[in-house]
């Protein structure tokens, strides 16, 4: 039998009256009062303390860049946070403002986290014609520039400028994509450009580009492209001919109309031999080039009439993107003691500025060469010499120092690819050079000959940018 247990006696808790309320009444408004404030904290605080919206932004144009108060928010389409109150908004294009608006967003505060409030903001303005062009020239450019390079990897990726391109919707033509795919130069470019051709709807052949660059073509284009350089000889004859300025005249040789082969025969289709692949081509209309390579001395009298292009304006003319910092070094610029050293370290810009002056003083077209003309003038020479030396060395009734001397410049912007393509098909050369005129491109150009310490053949391709010079590199002009 258990032990009887007596307990201790305590009085009982009583809860006391609160503001005159008994214990269930006042209680009753505290749990209230908690729940009120959990909703409110929970409900309504974030939104009042962080008002915003989602807001999706798209544009007829396409692919805008949008900013909201001067700050970049992102490409069209694509959907943001956007703070209430009342915003500037900015569609640009390639950097050009096509449209400004306002944008007025609510501020709403209930279950804003659980819930966002949506909106959408569309712009009302189409690319226009002058901005498409403005846009077509960037976007050659920028596949211009892209093509220098050959390889990725990990670190350095490669961006997709056709299906950029492609997403603004523009009419740009076959001739002008054409050109476009010309300039690839990588696996990664030609995966983009067919991307971007499908996005297009274009039916374009990207049959050599397979062989070049992803081996996956089935050997036709390769067999084409082999089989279709057949060497032409050169109907193309010189004559005599003088170019006579106010203090200096220029020998030269007249180049008649006619057909040649330019380049040299590849067997196999690499990106390597596509770009000195031999083509046939004509002379449709005569031109004049001057014997030999301009000189030192020349090109001191033009900076006697043109001081904005001397080396005392070094700095202007970088700032301009007009030469490097190698620009007429080492280059003897005397009047008293004239020099008949091939120029060099100028750049093609420079050189563009000469045949100007040149022009002016002749009262005769003058003009840097194309790769077309160089070529078509070194076809018609008997037995053209190797120029192991600066120093002009001349012979009468023929054109110096075509190979070796230094580097050529000439008015030919250098497209990777354009020479392959126009193998198979010769009217696609004559089709990207005129698109190329509509289209005015910061382009590398193609140099030819060789120097005095790179020993070349006329059929080489070498390239340089317009504003680079080079210890082995300068001009000859011709003129019609």
């Amino acid at each position: 039998m258990s032990k009887k247990v007596n307990l201790v006696q305590v009085d009982p808790v009583k809860i006391k009256p609160f503001l005159g309320m008994k214990p269930g009444q006042w209680l009753t408004y505290l749990y209230i009062l908690i729940i009120l404030i959990v909703v409110f904290l929970v409900c309504f605080l974030p939104g009042i303390v962080k008002g915003q919206k989602r807001v999706t932004f798209t544009s007829p144009a396409g692919i805008a860049a949008v900013y909201i108060d001067g700050q970049y928010a992102g490409g069209t389409p694509f959907t943001t946070w956007v703070k209430s109150g009342e915003h500037t908004v900015e569609f640009k294009v390639y950097g050009n403002t096509i449209e400004t608006s306002t944008l007025k967003v609510g501020h709403p505060v209930f279950l804003t986290w659980l819930f966002p409030r949506k909106m959408s903001f569309a712009g009302t303005q189409t690319v226009s014609e002058q901005l498409s062009k403005t846009i077509k020239t960037q976007f050659l450019s920028d596949v211009e520039q892209q093509s220098a390079v050959t390889a990725y990897d990990d670190r350095h990726h490669y961006p997709p400028l056709y299906q950029t391109f492609a997403g603004f919707g523009l009419d740009a033509g076959a001739p002008f994509m054409k050109l476009a795919f010309s300039y690839i130069s990588s696996a990664e470019m030609l995966a983009d450009a067919k991307a971007a051709s499908q996005t297009m709807g274009l039916d374009y052949d990207f049959s050599i580009q397979d062989a070049i660059f992803t081996g996956t073509s089935d050997g036709s284009a390769s067999s084409a492209f082999a089989k279709s350089q057949v060497p032409e000889a050169s109907t193309i004859t010189l004559s005599s001919d003088s170019l006579k300025a106010s203090s200096f005249t220029i020998d030269g040789q007249l180049v008649s109309t006619g057909s040649f082969s330019m380049g040299k025969v590849q067997t196999e289709l690499t990106y390597q031999n596509s770009v000195s692949a031999l083509v046939s081509t004509k002379i449709t209309e005569p031109f004049s080039i001057a014997s030999s390579e301009i000189t030192e001395y020349q090109f001191a009298l033009f900076l006697k009439d043109n001081p904005e292009w001397s080396k005392d304006n070094l700095e202007a003319l970088m700032a301009e993107g007009k030469a490097d910092q190698y620009y007429l070094s080492g280059i003897s610029t005397s009047l008293v003691f004239p020099s008949n050293k091939s120029v060099r370290n100028i750049s093609y810009k420079a050189a563009q500025a000469f045949c100007v002056w040149l022009s002016e003083q002749t009262g005769r077209n003058v003009f840097i060469p194309t790769e077309k003309q160089w070529s078509a003038a070194f076809s018609a020479l008997q037995s053209p010499s190797y120029q192991k030396s600066l120093v002009q060395i001349t012979k009468s009734g023929t054109i110096d120092s075509m190979l070796g001397g230094v580097w050529e410049f000439t008015s030919t912007g250098f497209v990777p690819l354009s020479r392959a393509i126009s193998v198979i098909d010769p009217s696609q050369a004559a089709a990207d050079a005129e698109v190329q005129n509509q289209y005015t491109i910061d382009s590398d150009i193609v140099i030819k000959g060789g120097s005095y310490i790179d020993q070349q053949d006329a059929a080489a391709v070498g390239v340089m940018s317009t504003s680079d010079c080079s210890e082995t590199a300068g001009f000859r002009v011709a003129w019609n």
